[in-house]
């Protein structure tokens, strides 16, 4: 982003600089502005004045920048800021769908049944139901038992 300010700078002959505007009473036609006594002693100093004006534009520049800088620090703080919520509010969203996933996962685990046909003694063909680790454990018994029979 570029910032372009103007600031209008005006050097009085007493070498202070001003930035308001200075009063004009008259104006000269270019005939008699060789009459004036202190035109001669004002046009030997304007390097001088001119060089002051100069200092205190770099000093302008110097303090704009420091603004600028500073607006630069508060954008970038105010766009962390956000960038930390919004992410934060993807990372919630995200855990909240892993938890929600994770019940789905845990109800059908409970939910779900295994059904194992198999052979009994005799040659008829038995379902056992099997829903948890109690139950697999019940089938393995279940299976000794069949095999000593």
């Amino acid at each position: 982003m570029v910032t372009e300010k103007l600031v209008s700078l005006y050097v009085t002959t007493d070498v202070t600089v001003a930035t308001s505007s200075p009063e004009i009473v008259d104006t000269l036609p270019p005939s008699e502005a060789k009459t004036i006594e202190g035109l001669d002693r004002l046009a030997s100093m304007a390097d001088d004045l001119h060089q002051q004006a100069e200092m205190e534009a770099w000093n302008q520049v110097e303090s704009f920048a420091q603004e600028a800088r500073q607006e630069r620090e508060r954008e970038t703080e105010i766009k962390h800021q956000h960038a930390e919520r919004h992410f934060e509010e993807e990372i919630n969203q995200w855990e909240d769908r892993l938890e929600t996933y994770q019940a789905r996962d845990d109800q059908k685990k409970t939910c779900r049944h295994r059904l194992e046909i198999r052979n009994d003694s005799w040659g008829r063909s038995v379902a056992i139901a099997m829903k948890n680790s109690s139950d697999l454990r019940r089938r393995d018994t279940l299976r000794r038992k069949s095999l000593n029979w």
